[in-house]
């Protein structure tokens, strides 16, 4: 939990752009009453944004409202039970080799300080993280890699989008996502009950409402979603616990996709991702999967190709 300081410092703020205190009121979520407060835009390209904003997301219990256009200089870890209405914003990530959404950085907590058995125990397995919903929004990833990027295959690897990690009950929707170096714009690794659902990803609307294709650029073998495997540190170093947690029950539904890849699994994990729904999708991809051999319950209905 974040302390008094920042907390205080952060509605003081919020309430001097808009000329008006903030008002908390009781919002119905699931599975616990979250807190509703409004964030509103600073309009500017500095750390403003994101630090208006960091309190609630790394706290828990908000349904934090997003209007307007904002500037993230880093990225936003959700702590659970936290819910981001963006409905009506557009969310620009300024700082090179960053994500924008990820959860709560647990590396710090009482919990990692315990021993290893007992930090895997709270930590592995889909208990990191849980009950997050990101709502709405236009969230433009950054074009470039970070100074210390990993190389991965012979490429520096960049930054997914939105990244969570041993969690379970996680749902993005009604977002457009793009812009990538050489990453993925959602990775589940080692998720339960995850849902993607009416979101557009790789592309946006112009003002015209034609489809203009976002940036991506890198391994072919990187897919617009990745369904990954907390397994070893070469495959993802930021899994940890590698218990071998896979994907089980996502739901990607109604999105469309303009990528490489659309939806991928886990290519080598010891275990299988196992009951993932991919309906009423439309693709505009070379290849709509990949990697599906080593998955079970994989099932697939009503998805479109459009010409890549």
């Amino acid at each position: 939990m974040k302390n008094g300081f920042l907390k205080t410092a952060a509605v003081i703020l919020s309430a001097a752009f808009t000329f008006t205190a903030v008002v908390a009121v009781n919002a119905q979520a699931q599975p616990h009453d979250l807190e509703e407060v409004f964030v509103p835009p600073s309009g500017r390209q500095t750390n403003t944004d994101f630090n208006m904003i960091e309190p609630y997301a790394t706290e828990g219990g908000y349904r934090i409202k997003l209007s307007g256009t904002y500037y993230l200089n880093g990225m936003l870890r959700l702590a659970s039970n936290t819910y981001i209405d963006a409905t009506d914003a557009t969310i620009i990530c300024t700082k090179d080799g960053s994500k924008m959404v990820t959860q709560e950085d647990y590396y710090d907590t009482d919990i990692y300080q315990q021993s290893e058995s007992e930090a895997k125990k709270a930590l592995g397995g889909y208990n990191a993280v849980h009950d997050i919903t990101i709502d709405g929004g236009t969230w433009v990833g950054t074009k470039n890699f970070s100074s210390n990027s990993m190389v991965k295959n012979g490429q520096k690897t960049g930054p997914n989008v939105f990244n969570f990690i041993h969690a379970k009950n996680i749902t993005i929707k009604n977002a457009t996502i793009y812009n990538v170096p050489n990453a993925h714009l959602i990775e589940f690794c080692g998720v339960k009950n995850g849902r993607i659902e009416n979101c557009t990803l790789g592309c946006y609307k112009d003002e015209d409402g034609k489809m203009i294709k976002g940036y991506t650029t890198g391994d072919k073998k990187r897919a617009a979603i990745q369904l990954d495997a907390c397994d070893s540190a070469a495959n993802n170093r930021v899994a940890w616990p590698y218990d071998h947690t896979v994907c089980n029950n996502i739901t990607i539904k109604n999105n469309y996709i303009w990528f490489y890849t659309g939806v991928q699994a886990s290519e080598h994990s010891k275990k299988k991702t196992t009951n993932v729904r991919v309906t009423g999708n439309k693709f505009r991809c070379k290849k709509q999967f990949g990697w599906l051999g080593n998955t079970k319950k994989f099932k697939k209905s009503g998805n479109k190709t459009i010409k890549y």
